[in-house]
């Protein structure tokens, strides 16, 4: 190999530093994937180069360039191979020996972007191209129980809780007023005979019959004077009526339910150890309202009602009829265990659970509704098959009028930042972003944003005034995300996913070898490069053992997604990456349904479809798993900014093979981290790009930090492998 020979340059002229070695290394910026160029090494410049930069005002930038070229070669054949630039404030000056040692920044591709990256601009002021999106306010599923504080909601296979605004008692009220239809009720009785009789404790049940948890003893009603008149009865396991309570008047005669605070029992057996009577038996009821709460005035030929200003749930302006509901299904049970859920628990402190209903029955995926209001029974929803076509007839579409791709963003914010690089949203950009054939999943969206109050307020008059952000906050959403990093290429900035960088920059089989050790030899001894190298060692520092997402707002667990777990013995234990997309949301539904719970600042995050011409917002079904082993869908608008789907993009660099997740089973680990290192030496002509891989005795290793001697041309490099 050829020893190099080379020239140092101060704003074009020549100058004669003092070094004792001078390395170039090559190390990733902090949190991406491209390489950035250093100096290793100490200049010292003496005399006429001392008196250069001392001369030089403390506000000067000084500029210099590093040549080089083979010795024998002429003056004429150097080539520059690095630029840097400093300031007095970056040197050593010694005036007593008239020297001066000076600390190198690099100047290269990036110097421009990153100096700017971290600058706030607006984007309304900028005035990127806009684009229209259409989408859809959907019908949302509401179940209240007279009552309550708390109503539940139930949309697209998620569900979630709101306090109410207005606590509404009378079930004529919700009917009338609010647009309810009436389900069903359910009764807690608890009877307080004498004490130790066996018979006292809480019966459960609705629609006229209250069981014991223990099974031997049950409450019926019994017919009297009419329809809704007649008794309560105590019975035992064999049906034997024991006691009987006063007379009750039923005020619902197609659903009998118990609407009184207190029952008196009196004895109808000859059973001496019996009381005569008793009272102080307390009775709980849960009667539950549903509706369909929407933006449509009329649904399937018929009138919907205006919300009332004193309406159970808070209103706002997207959302401004509701119209009473009588499909679904409503189950209760008393199951509970000792292993905690996430349902709460009874009196007795033991848990809830969902997984009550015999296999046989075939149901579907259970809700809670209102778990405030649970004594010791717990009451659960379930969509009916129906309701999907019902869904998709109450959504009601509007355009979403202001919104940017991500490439007229991302281009707009270049032209402040580093006017010298551009971005257009063709495949030479990203593959990912902008492929006709999208590598990986092959999902067909693109990628905007827009203001978050342009969605918050549906059909607005007046878009947002202001739209801040950063270059850098573009990007960190684009990591923390898809997994999508950038690197500048000429004068071009590019976007891949991290497949790409782990593949040497490629999508396709293997990856990209620059240089192959196995076949290279040592002029002198014969020796292949790769003799005696093979000493590998395992870095655990970036291996977490959970990784855990959210975004800038609260979401649904459809957008939030579900926590991985890393199952394996050589990751770190107790480690967590918590992955947080600030200053973004992408839960569109929840953001139009509860504005209110949603900051105004920041943007919405979109993965939109065409469709006929038009970008639209999708619904995407994802298959999902509960713990209790049922299988159950959820669609969600916007679902491929949804934490369900993103999760995928994950797959192509965890840490271990073995993962466990609550959400689409289909997902699996596609390609481990390159954890597994290597460090060797090797001399070559020409610098190796550390983009690329390296073929070893061990495999194609990605270069991790790479340096070069400057003028022996012995080239030091750390490569990583995929663990085994």
């Amino acid at each position: 190999m050829n020893v190099k020979d080379l020239r140092f340059k101060i704003g074009g002229v020549e100058v004669h530093p003092l070094y004792t070695e001078l390395k170039r290394k090559f190390g990733k910026e902090n949190e991406q994937e491209f390489f950035r160029e250093t100096i290793e090494g100490s200049l010292t410049f003496i005399g006429a180069d001392y008196l250069l930069i001392k001369n030089k005002s403390i506000e000067d930038v000084i500029y210099m360039t590093i040549e080089q070229k083979d010795k024998g070669q002429t003056e004429a054949q150097y080539t520059v191979i690095y630029e840097a630039y400093f300031s007095k404030t970056d040197c050593e000056i010694d005036n007593d020996n008239r020297s001066c040692k000076v600390k190198l920044s690099p100047k290269d591709a990036y110097s421009g972007i990153m100096k700017n990256i971290e600058n706030k601009y607006d984007l309304i002021r900028l005035a990127p191209a806009l684009t229209q999106i259409g989408v859809y306010k959907r019908p949302l599923v509401q179940a209240y129980i007279a009552g309550a504080g708390t109503i539940s909601n139930y949309l697209a296979g998620t569900q979630y809780e709101t306090d109410v605004y207005n606590v509404v008692t009378d079930g004529n009220e919700l009917i009338n007023k609010h647009h309810f239809a009436f389900f069903a009720a359910y009764n807690e009785v608890e009877v307080k005979a004498v004490p130790y009789q066996s018979f006292n404790g809480k019966y459960y049940g609705t629609n006229g019959t209250y069981t014991k948890l223990d099974g031997n003893y049950s409450i019926k009603w019994t017919y009297s004077e009419g329809l809704n008149i007649g008794y309560l009865s105590l019975e035992n396991r064999d049906g034997v009526i024991l006691f009987r309570s006063q007379k009750i008047t039923w005020k619902d005669k197609n659903y009998f339910y118990i609407d009184v605070s207190d029952i008196t029992f009196e004895r109808v057996v000859e059973e001496p150890t019996f009381p005569q009577s008793f009272g102080g038996n307390t009775v709980l009821l849960q009667k539950v309202f549903q509706r369909l709460l929407l933006d449509l005035p009329e649904l399937d030929g018929k009138p919907t009602g205006r919300l009332s200003s004193e309406d159970v749930y808070p209103t706002n302006s997207n959302y401004l009829y509701a119209a009473p509901l009588v499909g679904n299904y409503f189950y209760t049970s008393t199951k509970v265990q000792e292993v905690p859920t996430e349902y709460g628990v009874n009196d007795e402190g033991k848990y809830f659970v969902d997984n009550f209903l015999p296999a046989v029955v075939g149901a579907g995926k259970l809700y809670p509704v209102c778990r405030s209001r649970w004594g010791n029974m717990s009451i659960w929803f379930e969509y009916d098959l129906s309701y999907n076509a019902l869904e998709q007839r109450a959504r009601k579409k509007y355009v979403l009028r202001h919104s940017f791709s991500i490439s007229d963003a991302i281009k707009t914010l270049l032209t402040q930042v580093d006017p010298t690089l551009h971005h257009e949203a063709t495949e030479e950009y990203s593959r990912f972003l902008y492929g006709t054939s999208k590598p990986l999943t092959g999902a067909p969206f693109r990628v905007f944003i827009t203001p978050k109050s342009n969605i918050l307020k549906g059909e607005y008059d007046q878009p947002a005034k202001k739209a801040e952000t950063t270059l850098s906050d573009i990007f960190k959403m684009l990591r923390d995300t898809m997994k999508l990093y950038w690197f500048i290429d000429g004068d071009k900035l590019r976007i891949e996913h991290i497949s790409y960088f782990m593949s040497g920059g490629s999508y396709m089989g293997t990856g990209t070898v620059g240089i192959d050790l196995t076949k290279l030899r040592y002029a002198k001894s014969g020796q292949l490069f790769t003799f005696k190298t093979n000493t590998l060692k395992y870095d655990k520092t970036d291996l977490p053992s959970r990784f855990e997402f959210s975004w800038m707002d609260d979401t649904t667990n459809t957008f939030a997604g579900f926590p991985i777990d890393v199952k394996s013995n050589y990751v770190q234990e107790g480690k967590k990456e918590d992955i947080r997309v600030a200053n973004f949301s992408s839960d569109v539904d929840y953001m139009l349904l509860s504005p209110g719970d949603f900051s105004s600042d920041g943007f919405a995050l979109l993965g939109a479809i065409q469709k006929s011409g038009s970008w639209e917002l999708p619904f995407i079904s994802i298959p999902l798993t509960d713990k209790s082993g049922n299988n159950y869908t959820v669609t969600p608008q916007n679902g491929y900014m949804s934490f369900l789907h993103l999760v995928k993009y994950y797959m192509y660099d965890m840490p271990a093979a073995n993962i466990s997740h609550e959400g689409d089973k289909t997902v699996t680990v596609q390609r481990l981290r390159r954890s597994m290192t290597q460090d060797l030496s090797f001399t070559y002509d020409t610098t190796p790009d550390p983009i690329k891989l390296m073929t070893t005795d061990v495999g194609n290793g990605k270069p991790l930090t790479m340096t070069e001697d400057l003028t022996t041309r012995e080239i030091t490099v750390s490569l990583t492998y995929t663990p085994s």
